[in-house]
Protein backbone atom coordinates (compact mmCIF):
# COMPACT_ATOMS: atom_id res chain seq x y z
CA UNK A 1 0.00 0.00 0.00
CA UNK A 2 1.10 3.66 -1.19
CA UNK A 3 -0.09 6.59 0.92
CA UNK A 4 0.57 10.04 0.21
CA UNK A 5 0.51 12.86 2.87
CA UNK A 6 2.12 16.48 2.89
CA UNK A 7 5.32 17.20 5.52
CA UNK A 8 3.16 18.80 7.85
CA UNK A 9 0.81 15.60 7.85
CA UNK A 10 3.16 12.91 7.84
CA UNK A 11 6.13 14.39 10.29
CA UNK A 12 5.12 11.46 13.12
CA UNK A 13 4.51 8.55 10.32
CA UNK A 14 6.49 5.53 11.17
CA UNK A 15 6.89 4.29 7.63
CA UNK A 16 8.77 5.02 4.74
CA UNK A 17 8.52 8.02 3.04
CA UNK A 18 9.75 9.12 -0.12
CA UNK A 19 9.80 12.55 -0.85
CA UNK A 20 8.92 14.10 -4.13
CA UNK A 21 10.91 17.70 -3.23
CA UNK A 22 14.30 18.21 -4.16
CA UNK A 23 15.32 18.68 -0.82
CA UNK A 24 15.49 15.67 1.83
CA UNK A 25 13.05 16.14 4.19
CA UNK A 26 12.49 14.24 7.50
CA UNK A 27 14.42 11.35 6.94
CA UNK A 28 12.71 10.86 3.66
CA UNK A 29 14.38 9.31 0.60
CA UNK A 30 14.17 11.57 -2.43
CA UNK A 31 12.70 10.58 -5.70
CA UNK A 32 14.76 12.26 -8.26
CA UNK A 33 12.09 10.47 -11.08
CA UNK A 34 9.56 12.34 -10.26
CA UNK A 35 11.26 16.17 -10.22
CA UNK A 36 9.96 18.12 -12.71
CA UNK A 37 11.59 21.34 -12.22
CA UNK A 38 8.84 23.12 -12.71
CA UNK A 39 6.44 24.35 -9.14
CA UNK A 40 2.97 23.72 -8.96
CA UNK A 41 1.29 27.09 -8.68
CA UNK A 42 -1.77 27.37 -6.23
CA UNK A 43 -4.20 28.46 -9.38
CA UNK A 44 -7.47 27.09 -9.11
CA UNK A 45 -8.48 27.65 -12.94
CA UNK A 46 -8.83 24.35 -14.76
CA UNK A 47 -7.21 25.57 -17.57
CA UNK A 48 -3.53 25.54 -15.55
CA UNK A 49 -4.40 22.61 -13.78
CA UNK A 50 -4.64 20.98 -17.29
CA UNK A 51 -1.86 22.18 -18.58
CA UNK A 52 0.26 21.31 -15.79
CA UNK A 53 -0.88 17.83 -15.20
CA UNK A 54 -0.30 17.57 -19.12
CA UNK A 55 3.13 18.37 -19.17
CA UNK A 56 3.87 16.09 -16.04
CA UNK A 57 2.58 13.21 -17.74
CA UNK A 58 4.17 13.75 -20.79
CA UNK A 59 7.53 14.80 -19.28
CA UNK A 60 7.49 12.34 -16.08
CA UNK A 61 5.33 9.55 -16.04
CA UNK A 62 4.94 8.42 -19.25
CA UNK A 63 8.35 7.53 -19.22
CA UNK A 64 8.26 5.20 -16.17
CA UNK A 65 7.35 1.44 -15.92
CA UNK A 66 4.33 1.87 -13.57
CA UNK A 67 4.42 -1.81 -12.37
CA UNK A 68 8.33 -1.38 -11.15
CA UNK A 69 7.21 2.29 -9.61
CA UNK A 70 4.52 1.08 -7.93
CA UNK A 71 6.67 -1.83 -6.39
CA UNK A 72 9.41 0.15 -5.41
CA UNK A 73 7.56 3.08 -3.92
CA UNK A 74 4.74 0.23 -2.00
CA UNK A 75 4.48 -0.21 2.03
CA UNK A 76 5.62 3.91 1.42
CA UNK A 77 4.28 7.99 1.94
CA UNK A 78 5.04 10.03 -1.03
CA UNK A 79 5.15 13.24 0.87
CA UNK A 80 5.92 16.67 -0.30
CA UNK A 81 5.22 20.47 0.96
CA UNK A 82 1.58 21.07 -0.38
CA UNK A 83 -1.02 21.20 1.89
CA UNK A 84 -4.31 17.90 0.62
CA UNK A 85 -6.05 20.92 -1.31
CA UNK A 86 -4.00 22.17 -3.47
CA UNK A 87 -2.48 20.20 -6.73
CA UNK A 88 0.12 18.20 -6.03
CA UNK A 89 2.70 16.09 -8.05
CA UNK A 90 1.88 13.48 -5.34
CA UNK A 91 -1.95 13.47 -6.12
CA UNK A 92 -1.16 13.24 -10.02
CA UNK A 93 1.27 9.89 -9.31
CA UNK A 94 -1.84 8.64 -6.90
CA UNK A 95 -4.26 8.88 -10.04
CA UNK A 96 -1.99 7.54 -11.79
CA UNK A 97 -1.45 4.30 -10.10
CA UNK A 98 -5.18 4.33 -10.12
CA UNK A 99 -6.37 4.36 -13.75
CA UNK A 100 -3.44 2.02 -14.79
CA UNK A 101 -3.01 -0.48 -11.96
CA UNK A 102 -6.41 -0.10 -10.21
CA UNK A 103 -4.43 0.79 -6.91
CA UNK A 104 -5.88 3.60 -4.54
CA UNK A 105 -3.67 5.44 -3.45
CA UNK A 106 -4.92 7.43 -0.25
CA UNK A 107 -4.22 10.71 1.20
CA UNK A 108 -3.49 10.47 4.94
CA UNK A 109 -2.87 13.11 8.03
CA UNK A 110 -0.78 10.75 10.67
CA UNK A 111 -0.87 12.07 14.04
CA UNK A 112 0.79 9.61 16.92
CA UNK A 113 -0.84 6.03 16.15
CA UNK A 114 -3.78 7.42 14.29
CA UNK A 115 -4.34 7.45 10.75
CA UNK A 116 -7.02 9.69 9.49
CA UNK A 117 -7.95 9.64 5.16
CA UNK A 118 -8.33 12.60 3.42
CA UNK A 119 -10.29 13.83 0.75
CA UNK A 120 -8.49 14.18 -2.58
CA UNK A 121 -9.88 16.64 -5.47
CA UNK A 122 -11.55 13.92 -8.12
CA UNK A 123 -11.05 16.35 -10.40
CA UNK A 124 -7.00 15.41 -10.74
CA UNK A 125 -8.21 11.87 -11.83
CA UNK A 126 -10.78 12.96 -14.95
CA UNK A 127 -8.00 15.70 -15.99
CA UNK A 128 -5.16 13.24 -15.65
CA UNK A 129 -7.25 10.53 -17.19
CA UNK A 130 -8.24 13.12 -20.49
CA UNK A 131 -4.84 13.79 -20.72
CA UNK A 132 -4.05 10.10 -21.18
CA UNK A 133 -6.63 9.31 -23.82
CA UNK A 134 -5.51 12.17 -25.36
CA UNK A 135 -1.24 11.42 -25.56
CA UNK A 136 -1.92 7.86 -25.96
CA UNK A 137 -3.63 5.63 -28.72
CA UNK A 138 -6.24 3.90 -27.14
CA UNK A 139 -7.63 2.04 -30.20
CA UNK A 140 -10.59 0.51 -29.04
CA UNK A 141 -10.63 1.00 -25.49
CA UNK A 142 -12.35 3.57 -22.98
CA UNK A 143 -10.79 1.70 -20.23
CA UNK A 144 -7.10 3.48 -19.76
CA UNK A 145 -6.70 -0.05 -17.27
CA UNK A 146 -7.86 -2.56 -20.10
CA UNK A 147 -5.77 -0.76 -22.49
CA UNK A 148 -2.74 -1.23 -20.20
CA UNK A 149 -3.10 -4.71 -19.29
CA UNK A 150 -3.76 -5.60 -23.53
CA UNK A 151 -0.71 -4.28 -23.96
CA UNK A 152 0.69 -6.82 -21.83
CA UNK A 153 -0.54 -9.48 -22.97
CA UNK A 154 1.13 -8.57 -26.26
CA UNK A 155 4.33 -7.49 -24.65
CA UNK A 156 4.02 -11.37 -23.12
CA UNK A 157 3.24 -12.78 -26.25
CA UNK A 158 6.23 -11.12 -28.11
CA UNK A 159 8.66 -12.11 -25.91
CA UNK A 160 7.62 -15.94 -25.77
CA UNK A 161 8.79 -18.73 -28.19
CA UNK A 162 6.32 -21.58 -28.77
CA UNK A 163 3.74 -19.94 -27.32
CA UNK A 164 1.13 -22.96 -28.29
CA UNK A 165 3.71 -25.11 -26.42
CA UNK A 166 3.31 -22.87 -22.93
CA UNK A 167 0.47 -23.98 -21.31
CA UNK A 168 0.56 -21.72 -18.12
CA UNK A 169 1.27 -18.51 -20.33
CA UNK A 170 -1.55 -19.24 -22.34
CA UNK A 171 -3.61 -20.36 -19.01
CA UNK A 172 -2.22 -16.48 -17.65
CA UNK A 173 -3.20 -14.61 -20.79
CA UNK A 174 -7.20 -16.07 -20.90
CA UNK A 175 -7.28 -14.64 -17.29
CA UNK A 176 -5.86 -11.34 -18.89
CA UNK A 177 -8.12 -11.33 -21.58
CA UNK A 178 -11.21 -11.84 -19.70
CA UNK A 179 -10.24 -9.33 -17.02
CA UNK A 180 -9.46 -6.77 -19.88
CA UNK A 181 -13.28 -7.64 -21.20
CA UNK A 182 -14.84 -7.32 -17.74
CA UNK A 183 -12.68 -3.73 -17.07
CA UNK A 184 -14.23 -2.79 -20.61
CA UNK A 185 -17.26 -3.24 -19.87
CA UNK A 186 -17.53 -2.05 -16.13
CA UNK A 187 -16.12 1.09 -17.26
CA UNK A 188 -18.66 1.63 -20.06
CA UNK A 189 -21.51 0.91 -18.19
CA UNK A 190 -20.59 3.21 -15.52
CA UNK A 191 -19.85 6.29 -18.12
CA UNK A 192 -23.19 5.35 -19.67
CA UNK A 193 -24.59 5.91 -16.12
CA UNK A 194 -22.99 8.95 -15.25
CA UNK A 195 -24.47 10.11 -18.64
CA UNK A 196 -28.01 8.83 -17.98
CA UNK A 197 -27.58 10.61 -14.24
CA UNK A 198 -26.67 14.13 -16.13
CA UNK A 199 -29.65 13.74 -18.09
CA UNK A 200 -32.01 12.99 -15.15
Amino acid sequence: MIYTSSYENSMNANIKKFSLSKENFMNAENIAIFNFGIPVIDDPTSKYIEIYIEEYYNKVLSKLDIEETYKHLNNSVLISEEEPYILSNRHIIAEWFYLFLNKEVKEVKISDSKTEFLDRDINIRNVLEKVVKKNIDMGDFNSIRAYFLDKKIDNIISHIDNIDKNIEVLRKIGLLRVEVESLENEYNYIEKTKKICKRV
